[in-house]
């Protein structure tokens, strides 16, 4: 009798125990993990020496969570890499690619190899940058040989975001106010390429741009792209004529659908030779430059269709967005330059624009009145 009292105890024991597992598994297999990266291309992230995987990879019955938990820090971190998602129904993995280091010690770190990224932790702070660096990696780990030059890997994945991602918040300048005339020309033609093949993309119909980007996660070979050595507005429009349409050609844009799309964006971003404004002014001998410049910004406001150019001694810079600009003198041609200066410069000090009406003016001391009309 004892001994069948005794056994029952421990079948109910047993019963007791084998619910609580089975809860607990049902638990884990249903909680959303925090201890895991997900993701359809990292597969692995390393924080502070923490290795922490993919979940994919990490069974849900794994006991390490309890014995030694990830720091909260570190799972904010993760989530913070795991935003490009969008990327996920453009281009399906089978598997995981990338491997991500998150480096403390060097916070404005930028490193990328075949199926590897080192990134500062100061880019967390900024996530439309760091999702730039993040689909710029998986693209050079997706594809292999597909890419002759860094340049070209930039256009693809500016590209992207703006049209996968419809990223507003432009990592380099305001799209809304970049073109052939405010682009810098040593280092801000990939934008202005992928802005272009964007705005050709948005005018196609629908069905041609579903098959553009089909192409494009499918393509081996795009074009050799590099830019320019030369910085002369002549050879950069001729250049960037060519860029965009090796591009198109290469992801099979053709037909006159996109001869009328490509005609109307190089009208939009005007990609000519003299890059033309409405208005230049050169400050670089106005001793009250600052204030001049001030009057301007606030004039552009009421004139928001109006280019204006403004060379002062601290470089060039278009209204109304406020942007810096790097063309030459020789490069610009302007309806209307003023030149204004408390003395009469030398003509070796003017700068020299090709315009159809020119004034000049002495200004010396401060201003308190707007008189550019």
């Amino acid at each position: 009798m004892k001994d069948s009292k005794r056994l029952e105890r421990v079948a109910k024991g047993l019963t007791i125990l084998s619910f609580a597992v089975l809860c607990w598994v049902a638990h884990r297999a249903t909680k959303w993990r925090t201890d895991c990266v997900h993701s359809t291309f990292i597969n692995l992230v390393l924080v502070d020496g923490e290795r922490v995987f993919n979940c994919r990879f990490e069974s849900r019955l794994e006991l390490r969570s309890f014995v030694a938990p990830i720091s909260f820090t570190t799972i904010n971190k993760i989530r913070k890499v795991e935003d490009i998602e969008e990327l996920s129904g453009w281009l399906p993995l089978v598997h995981p690619v990338l491997t991500v280091e998150l480096v403390a010690d060097e916070p404005d770190l930028f490193q990328m190899n075949r199926r590897f990224a080192r990134i500062g932790e100061r880019w967390l702070e900024q996530p439309a940058k760091l999702k730039r660096m993040l689909v710029s990696s998986v693209l050079n780990a997706h594809f292999a040989g597909g890419f002759a030059s860094d340049f070209e890997r930039e256009v693809v994945t500016d590209f992207l975001l703006l049209t996968l991602f419809s990223k507003s918040d432009w990592p380099h300048a305001p799209a809304r106010h970049l073109n052939f005339a405010t682009v810098s020309p040593t280092g801000g033609l990939s934008p202005l390429v992928a802005v272009a093949l964007a705005r050709v993309f948005e005018k196609l119909p629908m069905r041609e741009q579903f098959e553009t980007l089909s192409r494009l996660r499918r393509v081996r070979a795009l074009p050799a792209l590099f830019p320019p050595q030369d910085p002369a507005g002549s050879t950069l429009a001729d250049w960037f004529d060519r860029a965009l349409k090796s591009n198109l050609i290469s992801l099979g844009v053709s037909g006159k659908a996109a001869d009328l799309a490509i005609k109307r964006t190089l009208n939009e971003l005007d990609v000519s030779y003299p890059t033309r404004w409405e208005l230049t002014v050169d400050l670089t001998l106005a001793p009250a430059w600052r204030e001049i410049y001030e009057q301007l910004r606030t004039r552009s406001r009421f004139f928001p269709k109006e280019r204006t150019l403004v060379f002062t001694p601290e470089g060039a810079f278009a209204l109304p967005s406020g942007l810096p600009v790097e063309w030459a003198a020789d490069d610009v041609s302007s309806q209307k330059h003023v030149l204004v200066a408390c003395n009469w410069p030398d003509p070796d000090q003017v700068i020299k624009i090709r315009a159809r009406k020119m004034f000049a003016e002495h200004s010396c001391g401060k201003l308190k009145t707007v008189a550019w009309d």
